[in-house]
């Protein structure tokens, strides 16, 4: 067995039929062919679909139908290194006050709201080899609707970043939380498209319903 992580590939296909692998049977990695019985693919689902299968080949899951799919929502993700560490849960869950009209603002309007529900991991407060003595590591995750909306996402970083300290005192106490930020990261529903190779920057792939 023969493991190859982080190559660029692509899948080849040729007239083989191989169960399982809709046609194909092998995967060009480097200009080079490789063949095996089986392939893992640690990518986003639709971005591998749409761009490391031919056009054509595949019927559900070509781009065309692809795309008119209903897919997830997107999140802004807020990373803080900190000079302090809060006495917060490793694991903190704050819903909307008007949980209702945001979720129909994620889904359905696909439009930013100021009442938001989010996420907060303080992984610190468990596991202090995160960040050096008296510091902490902490990431605030906040459901946003997918690239469809058409959100001008360099236009609305700093707002969204600055609305979502805000919440963060309002609904946490963290109100001095940005005279401790020494680091930060931001990833915006257009960064994980164009950065992480996230399909519409849905992060959780196709939308999860039923119908």
């Amino acid at each position: 067995m023969a493991l190859h992580f982080d190559y660029a590939l692509r899948l080849r296909s040729n007239s083989v039929k191989t169960p399982g692998l809709y046609g194909y049977a092998g995967v060009v990695v480097h200009r080079s062919a490789s063949l095996a019985s089986m392939y893992s693919f640690n990518a986003d689902f639709a971005y591998a679909m749409s761009t490391l299968v031919e056009p054509g080949v595949l019927r559900k899951y070509d781009r065309e139908p692809l795309n008119k799919r209903d897919f997830s929502c997107s999140t802004f993700m807020l990373y803080l290194g900190l000079d302090k560490l809060y006495d917060l849960p490793h694991h903190t869950i704050v819903f909307a006050k008007d949980y209702i009209t945001n979720v129909k603002n994620i889904f359905n309007n696909k439009v930013l709201t100021e009442d938001f529900s989010f996420y907060v991991h303080n992984a610190s407060v468990t596991d202090d080899s995160l960040a050096p003595p008296g510091k902490s590591a902490l990431y605030v995750l906040v459901p946003m609707p997918n690239n469809d909306s058409g959100i001008d996402w360099q236009a609305q970083c700093q707002s969204v970043r600055e609305q979502t300290l805000d919440t963060l005192g309002k609904r946490l106490g963290l109100a001095d939380i940005r005279q401790h930020i020494e680091c930060e990261k931001i990833i915006t529903l257009g960064t994980w498209e164009t950065e992480e190779n996230c399909y519409k920057g849905a992060t959780f792939s196709l939308a999860h319903k039923f119908s």
